[in-house]
């Protein structure tokens, strides 16, 4: 090898040895953090391992108990499927595995009109699970189930977050969704000026269903309902003393099961409460009595004299 060559090769090598002199000796004066930090990153990977292991038995197991829930309800057709999917939820209540109950209970009790249930159901859905991928759905359907008891201000924000959560496969229905909040919000407004705000907001979503639909190829059904939402409030907007909103049917259907169950649930809250006030007066009395020394007693009937028949 030439002089030169090997002079300038021991020139880099006294480089290197010069860079890592000082690496060399950190380490060296490090030694113990760095076996204890080896040691740490290793043991929360085993962690981790086992936490994993243990979170995939535990939704098997709830994913087990949801399929046995649906079995069961299937073979002895009953009406029981969401008692055993709550329980189900119950005995595994850190698994995942649960949105699935609450979705189904929220539409088991929805189509039996028992809204105030689906409500809940919906909502806890989103407490435990809020940015599960079927999250926006749930609100979407909750807004529904508002709608149906009257609620249209909550169902109207529920919806609008649905729309700024960017889900576009959900932007057709929730649209739509929102056309009824306005149109319903328009029924039990008071004041003309506000009835014509929120009717002229539903016929522009109702428009923009109808536009939007038809050349983005939406379903059919939603479409054809923007359409005669949309004419119903142009009418109403037009001639607002001629023919008035005819609810669909299956909405006035929702609305009126609705009113009974809330008016049986009335009607049985009064009679509890008179029933508690009838027992808190005889208690009452009671006590009175007792405190006296004795209860009155009965004043006897006066007998009537018969009439004797006068001597001729």
């Amino acid at each position: 090898m030439p002089e030169n060559l090997q002079t300038e090769t021991h020139h880099h090598e006294e480089e290197v040895a010069h860079i890592l002199e000082p690496v060399v000796k950190k380490l060296e004066y490090f030694w113990r953090e760095i076996i204890v930090a080896v040691v740490v990153i290793i043991g929360a990977l085993v962690l981790y391992a086992v936490a994993a292991h243990v979170q995939d038995k535990a939704e098997e197991k709830a994913w087990e108990a949801n399929f046995r829930a649906e079995y069961e309800s299937e073979e002895l057709a009953d009406d029981k499927l969401v008692e055993r999917l709550v329980k189900a939820r119950e005995e595994n209540p850190e698994a995942n595995a649960g949105f699935y109950s609450c979705m189904r209970e929220l539409t088991e009790n929805y189509n039996k009109s028992m809204f105030d249930k689906s409500e809940a159901a919906a909502k806890l859905f989103l407490q435990r699970f809020p940015n599960h991928f079927f999250a926006s759905q749930v609100r979407l359907s909750l807004a529904k189930v508002l709608l149906a008891e009257g609620k249209a201000a909550e169902a109207r924000a529920q919806v609008e977050t649905v729309l700024k959560s960017g889900a576009k496969y959900l932007e057709s229905e929730a649209n739509l969704t929102l056309a009824f909040t306005w149109l319903r919000e328009a029924e039990t407004a008071t004041e003309k000026s506000a009835v014509e705000a929120k009717l002229e907001k539903a016929r522009e979503r109702f428009l923009d269903v109808k536009q939007v639909g038809r050349s983005s190829n939406w379903f059919y059904p939603f479409v054809e309902t923007a359409s005669n939402g949309y004419v119903i409030v142009k009418d109403r907007l037009e001639n607002p003393n001629g023919v008035q909103f005819v609810m669909p049917e299956a909405e006035k259907k929702a609305l009126d099961e609705a009113k009974k169950v809330a008016d049986e649930k009335a009607a049985a809250e009064a009679a509890a409460k008179k029933l508690e006030e009838e027992k808190t007066q005889a208690e009452g009395k009671k006590a009175a009595g007792e405190k006296a020394g004795a209860t009155p007693a009965a004043k006897p009937e006066e007998k009537k004299e018969e009439a004797k028949p006068e001597a001729k």
